[in-house]
């Protein structure tokens, strides 16, 4: 059994075949899908939030939903106010508007009251804005990811991860650079740290996970963005105080008496 690669070649007065627009679509549109295959929905690239007096606007980027892949190349914006109440931002991808012959969805945002999401939403963040205070995206240390007030906080963000949702880049690449900057680490945080720093895409939540209980930073089994970034600010905050390796061994129950 075989399979055959397709691509057409473009040449003055050359004529494509209905084969040839067949693979020039799939080599276009189906390639994506091969090389995330089994990734969950939400964001895959880019979409970086940025924020101005009275506007938050989502930079270009890609969109995993529903096993497709979208690329959204203009920045989106949406209005805020200062509520003093948390709210959250939130991605809507809409229906299908096209025809039999095309494709098209409408990606908007809007801020709602409750963090619940519906089919088609994504949460890009959240935050509580207090009057007259300034909302800012930028953040002096990994803790300061998860300040209440007048902060952007992505820590929920939807992110599109394989078999599911992760942490976004962003996190734990902060995560990771903090880390590398203590004078002195065990190996397997280093080599954690490093390998993050490397990632361009959101890491499964199990991976995190993985990383926690060997730190012994996290309790049972969870995919909640929240426990695991808090898990990581434990660590972090071990490592800063010097902890030692992540799984201390035990001292022996044994006993040595010393008669005279």
């Amino acid at each position: 059994m075989s399979t055959y690669h397709i691509r057409p070649k473009f040449s003055s007065g050359a004529i494509l075949r209905n084969e040839y627009l067949v693979a020039l679509e799939q080599q276009s549109f189906d390639f994506p899908g091969l090389l995330f295959r089994g990734y969950g929905n939400g964001i895959l690239s880019g979409c970086e939030l940025s924020t101005t007096s009275d506007t938050i606007m989502m930079g270009p980027g890609v969109i995993s939903y529903e096993g497709i892949f979208y690329g959204i190349h203009e920045p989106i914006s949406v209005k805020y106010l200062p509520t003093d109440e948390t709210r959250y931002l939130k991605l809507y991808v809409g229906t299908n508007e096209g025809n039999s012959t095309c494709i098209v969805r409408r990606f908007s945002l809007k801020l709602a009251d409750r963090d619940t999401l519906g089919s088609g939403e994504f949460e890009l963040c959240r935050f509580r804005l207090q009057p007259g205070a300034y909302l800012r995206c930028t953040y002096t240390d990994f803790r300061d990811r998860d300040t209440l007030y007048d902060t952007l906080n992505v820590i929920h963000s939807t992110y599109a991860a394989p078999e599911g949702n992760g942490l976004s880049p962003a996190i734990t690449k902060a995560y990771a650079e903090e880390v590398l900057r203590i004078a002195e680490i065990p190996a397997l945080d280093a080599a954690v740290c490093i390998n993050w720093l490397m990632q361009q895409y959101a890491l499964p939540a199990k991976v995190v996970l993985s990383y926690l209980n060997r730190c012994d930073c996290i309790d049972g089994e969870t995919s909640d963005n929240q426990e695991l970034y808090q898990g990581l600010l434990s660590r972090l905050e071990q490592l800063k105080e010097g902890g030692d390796m992540p799984q201390k061994k035990r001292r022996s129950g044994r006993r040595t008496i010393i008669v005279d």
